[in-house]
Parts: structure tokens; C-alpha cells; sequence
């Protein structure tokens, strides 16, 4: 089994819309407190049969000690933080304003992480709308430049929604600056979390999300995938195909998440979708640690969310009068089932 663990080092530079692990600026996990954290998971996590990943987070730059962190990580298990041959992602703010960015550069390049990615929103003002954050979009940029001339590639996810739509033109022709740069767009997924609730506002619809990959299609952008999303995994055809939940679920990747919080605490299920408390690791012991994940399965779709009985109900649910795109069949099933006041598993 798969197994990824979120550890909160520190908050994030942006509030994006969009983010699934509730990410935004927050408290600092102490270095010491992160050397602890280390001293718990890992005699635990060497005694599971899996491939098992770390990431620090929200956004890794934030914390003022992050090179520090790569380099005791390092030490620990770098077989639990290797990022060779991966991108990384950054909001283009921390990373340029960090005291040591040079440092930092130089971690990135050791660990052969040369291609960092940025999340757009939109034009100037639809991206510093969507990340809460004035100034970001310039910031972004900025990044990208120091980055490229200091030889890393970028890489840009466009997060397609009704407000990206708005200030499509002018963010692609900011874009199209870094030639050879990779692009993908985004549809963003859902789970019943009060912020992507309010996302749904802005999620496109079928034919809207059509007329969008045209005008992309203008900027050379691969729009493949998200025609097929829309093809596939757009309400109305969701809503009309054959639905046998056991079988999804099965079928779901083999693959479990975990959450530290900054102060420590061990949950079931990624960041800002906990549906477990495991305790506390400054009092856990390694075996303790080890005996709380151990018995746990895999909880990437399905009933990592809500209990498999409650899908049953979708069987009989009206056609829905809207046509939203969502990037797989359990993202539509989680926004039907929260719109119809289905208790989910999620905790605080």
C-alpha cells in the first residue's frame, strides 16, 4: 500500500479557494517539534510493507528554518523525502522573500528538484481574488522569473473556473513569456469542506468549460484531458450512468493518508480532511504510532469521506438541473451527497 504523510510544518502564503488540505497562513511547527515528529513516525513507518512519502506543508517555504528540516529529513529518511525528478509546488511568494532563498536553492538542487509549480487563477485581479491575497499575482511572476534565470523550469497549473475564464487572455499572455513551460489545466476537485462548498460557485459547467478549452486551444494549450473530464465526469453524465459503488470503490487507488498537525497531533486522512484522531505524538510512544497505523486501510476516495451505505441514496436523486464538471465520478458523488445534507466522516 501507498502511504503519504502531511506534516504541517507552517502555514501557507495564499487562501486559495480552491484548497482541499484548507490551507492559509498558520502557526510554525518548531524545529525541535519536528525532530520529535521524526523520532515518533519513523521506527513506526520502517516496520509497514508500503512505499511511503512525506510532505511538508502548507507551503514548504514558509517555515524560516526550511532548510534545516530538508537536511535532518535528510538525515532521518531520505527515503521517505525524495524528490528526485519532481516538481514542487510554491505560491512565488516565500520562496523569493525567504532569507535564505539561496540555501533553499541550493536543497533543491541537490535533491534534484528542478521544476517548481505555480497554481493560476486568472488574470491580475481574478487570481489575487481567488488566493485572498492582494499582490500575489505580481509576486507569482516575480518568482518565476528569478527562478528561470537562476536555471529551475516552471510549470504552471491553471485552475479553470468561472473567474480564470474572466482574465483568460491576459494571464495567457503573461504565460506565454516562459517558453517551453508546461501547462495543465486544473478542474478542481471536491470533498464536503466548508471552503469548497463555497467553491461551487465558481466550478464551470459542461458547455462552459467546452468554450473555454476553444479559447485555449488558441493559446496552444493541451485541453485533451479536460474534454474528456467533461465527457465523462460532467453531472448530467454521471448522473445517468450506471452506478455500482462497491465496484468504484475497489477499484479506488491503494492508497492511505495521515496528517500531523503543527502541534503534533496524528489523524487518519489528509490535511483538512481528518476523519480519525491517533493521537498525540509528543506522548505517543514509536510502537504506539506504529500500532494506531498499522490496522488502518487505504482512504483516497469513497468511504475516506462518507459511509459506503450512503452512496446507495444516489440511486434515487432527481436529474440535477446543472451540468458541473468535476475531475472523477466520487467528486460528483460528494458534492450531490453534501448538497443533500448527507452526514459525511469528516471531523475537525
Amino acid at each position: 500500500m501507498k502511504y503519504t504523510f502531511e506534516i504541517t510544518i507552517c502555514g501557507c502564503a495564499t487562501n486559495c479557494g480552491h484548497c482541499y488540505v484548507d490551507g492559509g497562513p498558520g502557526p510554525i511547527m518548531p524545529y525541535e517539534d519536528y525532530a520529535l515528529c521524526l523520532n515518533r513516525l519513523v521506527p513506526a513507518l520502517k516496520r509497514l510493507d508500503g512505499n511511503i512519502a512525506f510532505n511538508l506543508g502548507n507551503e514548504t517555504f514558509c517555515h524560516p528554518r526550511v532548510v534545516d528540516l530538508f537536511r535532518l529529513t535528510d538525515r532521518v529518511c531520505p527515503q521517505y523525502f525524495d524528490r528526485r525528478n519532481e516538481d514542487f509546488p510554491t505560491t512565488g511568494v516565500a520562496l523569493l522573500r525567504h532569507r535564505d532563498r539561496e540555501n533553499i536553492l541550493r536543497e533543491l538542487e541537490r535533491k534534484g528538484i528542478w521544476e517548481l509549480f505555480f497554481a493560476v487563477h486568472g488574470g491580475q485581479e481574478a487570481h489575487d481574488r481567488m488566493v485572498s491575497r492582494p499582490g500575489r499575482f505580481t509576486q507569482l511572476f516575480e518568482t518565476a522569473d528569478f527562478l528561470v534565470s537562476r536555471g529551475f523550469h516552471v510549470r504552471f497549473s491553471l485552475m479553470l473556473s468561472r473567474v480564470f475564464a474572466e482574465g483568460l487572455d491576459e494571464i495567457m499572455e503573461r504565460i506565454s513569456r516562459y517558453p517551453g513551460a508546461k501547462i495543465d489545466p486544473i478542474i478542481p476537485l471536491y470533498a464536503p469542506t466548508p471552503r469548497l462548498r463555497t467553491y461551487q460557485q465558481y466550478r464551470l459547467e459542461s458547455q462552459e468549460l467546452l468554450a473555454l478549452c476553444d479559447r485555449l486551444d488558441s493559446w496552444q494549450v493541451d485541453t485533451a484531458k479536460v474534454r474528456k473530464l467533461c465527457a465523462n465526469c460532467s453531472e448530467q453524465v454521471v448522473w445517468a450512468a450506471h452506478k455500482n459503488f462497491a465496484a468504484e470503490r475497489s477499484s479506488a487507488p491503494n492508497w492511505a493518508f495521515f496528517h500531523v498537525t503543527h502541534d503534533l497531533k496524528l489523524y487518519y486522512g489528509n490535511a483538512g480532511m481528518h476523519t480519525r484522531l491517533l493521537g498525540d505524538l509528543r506522548t505517543m510512544t514509536a510502537q504506539q504510532v506504529y500500532e494506531a497505523i498499522a490496522p488502518l486501510g487505504p482512504n483516497y476516495d469513497f468511504d475516506a469521506f462518507y459511509p459506503m451505505e450512503a452512496f446507495e441514496q444516489l440511486h434515487a436523486m432527481p436529474r440535477p438541473t446543472t451540468d458541473r464538471v468535476y475531475p472523477s465520478h466520487p467528486d460528483c458523488y460528494y458534492a450531490w451527497l453534501d448538497e443533500l445534507g448527507v452526514h459525511n466522516l469528516l471531523i475537525k
